[in-house]
């Protein structure tokens, strides 16, 4: 029986401890590091955001441009500024995502060294495999309209028009429409533009322009030239016009384009406005 004990003890005395077998000190250097990589990602995932939000006020700038450029298009250059400063805030934006998938990657080596001298297992396996982009942007296309991103950054095709030699004429009031049509909701929406009534001509679109109140209160009047129906069913229609508009301090121009709208429970509403000098 003592034999048996004394080789039971023996036994114990020479086989490997799995405590003593981690370098401890290792694993909590390990572990230090991966938590400043972890700080450093979320600082710089702090940066992608606030790029990511500057770069959506570009982008909604740049629709609004297109969408009224009788009003926004300050330059006369097709939206150009405002498709030089979406570029250059996308830009910023791409360069902060890169940097912030470059932390994550330091970051996972960090944590792969904390598995090996901490003898530990996060059963991550291809959680930390960098995941698709989620938020891809591009130029939005003259007329895309307001929310709606473009596939290109063609410039609007914009041409001067000569001065007019006659005074301009004040704004004439927009008959009242009497039925509930895409023409009637685009001509109440001139009317409501010139009473500088921003809540009623917010109504009229379906998702109204982030800057619509800075245009309502820039502008002097709209006048209507022409007006038509090209198409229409039982959800979308497309209505032509020819306006005429003065903001202040600048002379009257004339602008025309096609105008969507899509019926929304029951009611028609403006998606797109693209308007060009004529």
């Amino acid at each position: 029986m003592k034999h048996v004990i004394l080789a039971v003890l023996h036994g114990v005395a020479t086989t490997p401890c799995w405590v003593g077998a981690i370098d401890w000190s290792s694993c909590q250097s390990d572990l230090d590091d991966a938590r400043r990589a972890a700080s450093d990602a979320a600082d710089a995932a702090s940066d992608v955001d606030s790029k990511a939000n500057e770069l959506n006020d570009k982008r909604s700038e740049l629709q609004d441009c297109l969408s009224h450029p009788a009003i926004y298009d300050l330059m006369h250059d097709g939206c150009q500024s405002q498709r030089d400063e979406f570029a250059s805030a996308k830009d910023d934006y791409d360069s902060a995502k890169s940097n912030l998938e470059g932390e994550l990657d330091t970051l996972e080596s960090r944590l792969r060294s904390v598995e090996s001298s901490c003898a530990y297992s996060f059963s991550l396996g291809s959680a930390l495999r960098r995941a698709p982009s989620a938020n891809r942007y591009t130029v939005p296309r003259e007329g895309a309209g307001v929310g709606q991103p473009g596939q290109d950054s063609s410039k609007a095709s914009v041409e001067p028009i000569p001065r007019s030699t006659t005074p301009p004429q004040p704004a004439q009031p927009t008959p009242a429409p009497q039925t509930d049509s895409p023409l009637a909701v685009v001509q109440a929406y001139y009317a409501d533009v010139n009473r500088h009534d921003v809540e009623a001509a917010r109504g009229k679109w379906k998702m109204p322009p982030t800057r619509l109140q800075d245009m309502v209160q820039l502008i002097e009047w709209f006048r209507v030239e022409d007006i038509q129906l090209v198409d229409v069913d039982t959800s979308a229609a497309h209505v032509t016009v020819v306006v005429t508009g003065k903001r202040r301090d600048q002379q009257p121009e004339r602008w025309g384009g096609t105008i969507a709208l899509e019926k929304h429970a029951g009611v028609w509403k403006i998606v797109t406005m693209p308007l060009t000098k004529q």
